[in-house]
């Protein structure tokens, strides 16, 4: 097993959670798909947190495999931990359910 430092883990997190939260496509997937399940669910009394958190963590892996292209960085899973990446999604599925808990 590779040992990775502790900075390089928190550079790779901040680096992917930036691509994440300031790339473009992000934006449309909230404004677009996952949302709009998401808000309906929540409407119909159907909302389960867990199942958010796997929409998001889909979204999340989607995101960091193009973030892997576009930097030559090989692997999903050597450059971002399926923790790292759940962790994310976790913080997207709150940041949703937090909004949302205002807008209604």
């Amino acid at each position: 097993m590779r040992y990775i430092s502790a900075q390089h883990r928190t550079a790779t997190k901040t680096e992917l959670s930036q691509y994440v939260f300031d790339d473009y496509r992000l934006k449309r997937y909230r404004d677009g798909s996952i949302q709009k399940r998401l808000t309906r669910k929540l409407q119909c009394g159907l909302y389960d947190h867990e199942e958010a958190m796997t929409l998001w963590f889909g979204l999340v892996t989607q995101l960091a495999k193009m973030y892997c292209l576009e930097n030559g960085l090989g692997s999903v899973r050597r450059n971002f931990s399926e923790k790292l990446r759940k962790g994310l999604a976790q913080q997207l599925a709150n940041d949703f359910k937090y909004q949302s808990s205002y807008t209604n």
